[in-house]
């Protein structure tokens, strides 16, 4: 309950900048060696769009994930559940 969500409150603000590239080419050449199916790759490409945005190379992206008591945690500024 509220109690638990206390005890792991962050004693400070915290924040994670992560920044990937070559990600969709490393899952097609995944599936072409047959080591990830479509669905697989595809949920993956999901995932990455709603938690990423596109950098500032072709095939490259970044996160922010912030963490506050005020506001929770936060992916690109989005709050999460």
């Amino acid at each position: 309950g509220e109690e638990l969500a206390d005890e792991f409150a962050p004693a400070t603000d915290l924040s994670l900048d992560i920044a990937a590239s070559g990600v969709v080419t490393a899952l097609g050449k995944l599936e072409q060696l047959g080591l990830a199916d479509p669905g697989s790759s595809g949920m993956a490409l999901m995932m990455l769009g709603m938690y990423a945005t596109p950098g500032e190379g072709e095939d490259s992206f970044t996160s922010r994930v912030e963490m506050s008591a005020e506001s929770g945690l936060l992916v690109n500024g989005q709050p999460m559940q």
